[in-house]
C-alpha cells in the first residue's frame, strides 16, 4: 500500500501561549509565505485550536484543511477515537518509527518559561507574548526555513 505524504502542523498551549504562537506563526508566514503553508493541514490543542482557526479563517489555509474537536463529553471522545482509527491518517500517525515527522520546540530559542507564561499578568502579557513569539520564530529562521522550504 502506498503512504500518501502528508504534512500537519499541530498548535498547542493555553492563554499566553496563544499570543506567542501567534507571533511565531505571523513571522513564519513572512518567512515561508502563505502559499506554501497551504500544503500544510493544521491541527490544534488547547488555546492552539484558536491558532488554527484563526489561520484558516484568514485564508491562510485552504478549504478543509482544518477541523476542530471541543471535547467535554465522553461519549464523545470515544466516537472520535473510533472514527480516527478507522482513518488512515490516524493510522500513520500513531505507527511505531515514524519515518517523515519533525518535531519543532517553538520555545527552545525563547525566554519563555511555560506554564508560567500560560497565565495572562496583566492588559499588556498578549502583546509581550506576542513579541516574544516573533523573536523565537526569528531566531528559528534557519531551522524554520530548512524544515518548510
Amino acid at each position: 500500500m502506498e503512504q500518501k505524504q502528508i504534512k500537519e502542523l499541530l498548535l498547542s498551549g493555553g492563554a499566553g501561549a496563544l499570543a506567542f504562537q501567534m507571533g511565531y506563526l505571523h513571522v513564519l508566514t513572512q518567512y515561508v509565505g502563505v502559499e506554501k503553508l497551504r500544503e500544510y493541514k493544521i491541527g490544534g490543542i488547547s488555546a492552539g485550536s484558536a491558532v488554527g482557526a484563526f489561520f484558516h479563517v484568514k485564508n491562510v489555509l485552504m478549504e478543509g484543511q482544518f477541523k476542530s474537536y471541543l471535547i467535554n463529553m465522553k461519549i464523545l471522545i470515544k466516537y472520535l477515537l473510533m472514527y480516527f482509527l478507522k482513518s488512515q491518517e490516524c493510522g500513520q500517525a500513531v505507527t511505531e518509527n515514524i519515518q517523515n515527522i519533525e518535531y519543532l520546540d517553538i520555545t527552545e530559542n525563547s525566554n519563555v518559561r511555560f506554564p508560567i507564561d500560560y497565565w495572562i499578568w496583566d492588559e499588556y502579557w498578549c502583546d509581550e507574548m506576542f513579541a516574544r513569539g516573533q523573536i523565537a520564530a526569528q531566531n528559528d529562521k534557519d531551522r524554520l526555513i530548512k524544515i518548510f522550504i
